[in-house]
Parts: C-alpha cells; sequence; structure tokens
C-alpha cells in the first residue's frame, strides 16, 4: 500500500487503436488517455554487452499507480516529455496499487 502523499508525478495511461493497413500489417495509434497519479522512481539504465552504459541506451523507471485494469503491456505512459513503455506489471493480491516498470528508449 503506497500512501496518497507519496503519488506526486502526474502520468497519462495511452492505450492503442488498432487498425490493418493496406498490405495487413497492424498499425498501432495512441492516443491521450486518463491522467492519474503515480510515484515514479528511477530504476536503473540498461548495459551493453561489455558492461558499459550505452549512450543510447534504455532507461528503466518503476511506477506505482493505483491498480487499473486497462494497464497492460501494450500499454504506453506519458510523464511530462517522456513516453514509457510497459514491460512488466505487478498487482498487489487485493488490487489496490500495482507497479509498472517501464522503459523509454533512446537517452
Amino acid at each position: 500500500m503506497v500512501a496518497a502523499g507519496k503519488l506526486r508525478h502526474r502520468v497519462r495511461v495511452q492505450n492503442p487503436t488498432v487498425t490493418t493497413n493496406d498490405v495487413g500489417q497492424d498499425e498501432y495509434t495512441y492516443s491521450p488517455g486518463d491522467e492519474t497519479w503515480a510515484l515514479v522512481e528511477y530504476a536503473s539504465a540498461r548495459k551493453g554487452t561489455e558492461g558499459q552504459v550505452q549512450a543510447a541506451g534504455t532507461a528503466l523507471f518503476n511506477i506505482t499507480i493505483r491498480f487499473r485494469d486497462d494497464v497492460n503491456y501494450m500499454t504506453r505512459l506519458a510523464w511530462g516529455s517522456r513516453v514509457l513503455q510497459v514491460v512488466g506489471i505487478e498487482a498487489d493480491p487485493l488490487q489496490v496499487t500495482m507497479t509498472v516498470e517501464a522503459e523509454e528508449a533512446d537517452l
């Protein structure tokens, strides 16, 4: 359980609309969704194969929000000017809060 005062960031949940183009491929269009309060914590930067942090690496964030059933692996979260793609979801057993692991590419 997270105290309400710790949820001090605003993130916007973005879910895709899938359409099929002329050659049969799926195209994803994300539209702005609901804003929610969140606790956004920097987790780490992924490293290259030689143990060096890559300049164009991927930043990982742990984002804690109140439980939502519309957050899944296709969801993006907009946080300020950053767009974060969901790569992991862990909901508490009572479905009160959830922690989302998300990544931002191209630092």
